[in-house]
């Protein structure tokens, strides 16, 4: 195990007569926390990983592989890293530290989230071009920290109980499976939740709030990453990413799932759709075998296959009600009374009413969101200082209209189908009178709606 730390080329300088006692502090913060680091080097580097600017300091933990509780670890190590470092004046927050986890064959210089490229199998000849590699590929998939938690986001009490209920598995996972024998009926628990509901109800915030409820980074995948061009990939790609969680203890979050859990195809004729089959047949069976919390979420969950239904935990996202939307309003527009530093501080004047316009618009949490931020944005442009009742209305009224327009949105192509169809009516008249002769009105018409209807098909 290796823990390498890389230090802001401004502050580099300022920290030159203490490296040996960060460098200290570092290891042995680190093997108090993690106690099977027993054996463990330290480096340090000028400068920042390629991703990471925005920090004054970076330490990468280099290892084979993480244990089953690193989430919860490095976010202790983070807390007691910070302590002892201000200890020896060296002023750091947690937003200007950052503890990243690696594995010992990757390169650390390539610490964002970018992927990560190992061609050392090629050059030794143990891998022929072009061939897929699972566990090579489970690096580029890099979780992150949640950036979201329960204290912001708010979601019906019914919701947050079966969110408890279902991470509740894991909190007693000792007691049920090991003490309690269910380990023989279920070799590996883990909590596969559903999310499904309206869009901007939440469901990815919530995954967020769960990873950092439970102290881990959270691993967000899109259909996109599992995708592939080549036949056969597809299946290799979902192992990569659950192993990616594994290996992080990681949550696992799927968004916009219902193209991953669709109905598996059946009259299978080409290639294509039998690497759809075997990608979702390759999704049930990491999901039997996960340790650990996955999550997909989907605004249409009646295309799930029943296999997958059977297997998840699902919670429904309403759309909230009055109770609900006012305390949304409240912390979109307030920072919480929690003694911590937050950087919310919106000037409101004493006229703003979240009550009424909790009561008055029927939004989702993502919809509040894009009010507030419309409200601030028009006060700031019209040089005022204070966020006014009138501002949050009207851009509330915005939204209002905006869905309006959308629902009674036409299809435009059809007025172009006017337009083509009555010049070429004018056009077939212009030729009629040239060339002295008579057309059949209605086989104008005939021919008038055979050219139109050729012109829209191409």
């Amino acid at each position: 195990m290796k823990l390498k730390i890389f230090i802001n080329d401004n502050d580099y300088n300022n920290y030159k007569d203490r490296l040996y006692k960060i460098e200290s502090i570092v290891k042995e913060d680190f093997k108090s926390v993690f106690s099977e680091a027993t054996d463990t080097d330290v480096e340090t580097v000028r400068g920042l990983p390629t991703g990471l600017s925005g920090f004054s300091m970076v330490v990468m933990v280099i290892s084979t592989e993480m244990s089953r509780n690193a989430g919860k670890q490095i976010v202790e190590y983070k807390k007691k890293l910070i302590k002892s470092l201000q200890d020896i004046g060296i002023i750091i927050d947690s937003t200007s530290l950052e503890i990243r986890t690696m594995l010992s064959d990757t390169d650390t210089k390539s610490a964002d989230s970018s992927p990560v490229t190992d061609n050392s199998e090629n050059k030794k000849g143990k891998s022929s071009e072009g061939e897929f590699d699972y566990e090579e590929r489970s690096k580029q998939y890099i979780p992150v920290e949640p950036s979201y938690s329960f204290d912001r986001v708010i979601l019906p009490e019914d919701v947050l109980e079966k969110i408890n209920e279902a991470l509740g598995i894991l909190e007693c996972e000792n007691k049920v499976f090991k003490e309690w024998g269910l380990y023989e009926i279920q070799p590996h628990p883990s909590s596969s939740l559903s999310f499904f509901g309206a869009p901007g109800t939440g469901k990815t915030m919530a995954a967020e709030a769960i990873a950092q409820k439970l102290g881990k980074k959270i691993l967000k995948v899109s259909y996109a990453d599992v995708e592939s061009k080549y036949h056969g990939e597809g299946p290799k790609m979902v192992k990569a990413i659950f192993l990616a969680a594994a290996r992080a203890d990681a949550v696992l979050f799927f968004d916009e799932a219902d193209s991953l859990l669709s109905k598996r195809l059946t009259n299978v004729t080409q290639g294509s759709e039998q690497a759809i089959n075997s990608m979702r047949s390759q999704l049930l069976i990491c999901l039997e075998e996960f340790r650990g919390i996955v999550i997909f979420a989907t605004n249409l969950v009646v295309n799930y296959d029943q296999a997958f239904l059977t297997r998840l935990i699902s919670i429904e996202f309403k759309k909230p009600d009055a109770e609900t939307r006012e305390k949304i309003w409240r912390v979109h527009v307030k920072a919480p009374d929690d003694g911590r530093h937050h950087q919310l501080n919106i000037p409101l004047a004493d006229d703003v009413d979240l009550k009424e316009l909790a009561d008055k618009y029927e939004f989702v949490g993502r919809e509040i969101r894009n009010a507030v931020v419309s409200a601030c944005v028009s006060t700031a442009l019209d040089h005022r200082d204070l966020v006014t009742q009138a501002d949050f209305v009207k851009a509330c009224d915005k939204i209002v209209d905006e869905q309006e327009s959308l629902a009674n949105a036409k299809d435009h192509t059809q007025a172009t189908n006017d337009i083509l169809k009555k010049a070429l009516q004018e056009k077939l008249k212009k030729k009629k009178e040239t060339d002295g002769g008579e057309t059949d009105e209605k086989d104008n018409d005939s021919k008038v709606t055979t050219v139109s209807e050729e012109k829209e098909d191409k």
